[in-house]
């Protein structure tokens, strides 16, 4: 397996944050490195953090996105150490910088193994080669390709652990640009037909990527993203909100 024959870590380097940039800026193509994260400070006077991904779909400052769905499929050829063929469910360029990984190849290797994206066609992954599989990619392995930073429109009570944070800036479908994922935010974008937002609420994803009140309850635990530190009446369309999501560590259940 790649872990046993090659260490946990693919290109590491020190963390070192973006300043200085434009947060509101989207591109069609990559002006930092997916993950790479912002932390500032304004005049409002709190700290905040960004990080930086790839917006599947358009969106407008304030809204909050989800996770893109899991890409699971089956090889339907076979591939390399550094590539899987699937002629059936790709959309050329949509992958890269997704994790690949082997679900099930009948009990042995590569099973389990986990590549990263660096492109793909239609019908081909292509894998980091720093980072191989141990043995080629056979047809008939079942795989999943997980978007550690692809996100798309949110939904109501969709857990925490994929939230993307809060949409910078107004990307069109596939572009690349800033979320924040802590602090505080003056004007998420509230569901106006919802209930009113009481002072210290917590907050949660809404349907069309709405943030709304958490519903109370340990169960709804995984679903908190924030709170709301003021209150506002049924007729608002945005609010004041502090974001918390930098560690997306809340519990599932």
């Amino acid at each position: 397996m790649a872990l046993t024959t090659t260490a946990a870590m693919l290109h590491l380097g020190n963390l070192l944050s973006v300043g200085g940039t434009d947060l509101t800026a989207t591109s069609t193509s990559p002006a930092h490195k997916l993950g790479s994260l912002s932390i500032q400070m304004d005049a409002f006077g709190y700290h905040r953090i960004f990080r930086y991904v790839r917006l599947m779909l358009a969106g407008t400052p304030g809204l909050v996105f989800d996770r893109v769905a899991l890409v699971t499929g089956t090889t339907d050829s076979t591939g390399t150490t550094t590539s899987a063929i699937d002629a059936t469910i790709f959309t050329a360029g949509d992958e890269v910088g997704k994790i690949f990984q082997v679900n099930v190849a009948s009990g042995a290797a590569p099973e389990g193994e986990t590549a990263l994206i660096v492109s793909n066609t239609t019908t081909t992954l292509r894998f980091d080669p720093g980072y191989p599989l141990s043995v080629a990619a056979a047809s008939g392995i079942t795989f999943s390709d997980w978007g550690v930073a692809h996100y798309d429109a949110g939904a109501l009570a969709s857990n925490n652990i994929n939230c993307a944070g809060i949409l910078m800036g107004t990307p069109v479908a596939k572009d690349y640009g800033w979320c924040q994922v802590q602090g505080f935010h003056p004007a998420v974008q509230v569901d106006p037909n919802s209930a009113p937002i009481t002072t210290n609420a917590a907050g949660q994803m809404g349907a069309t990527s709405f943030v709304v009140l958490l519903a109370t309850g340990a169960s709804q635990q995984q679903d908190y993203i924030g709170w709301f530190p003021m209150a506002t009446s049924t007729t608002a369309v945005q609010a004041a909100f502090v974001i918390d999501v930098f560690g997306q560590a809340q519990p599932v259940s």
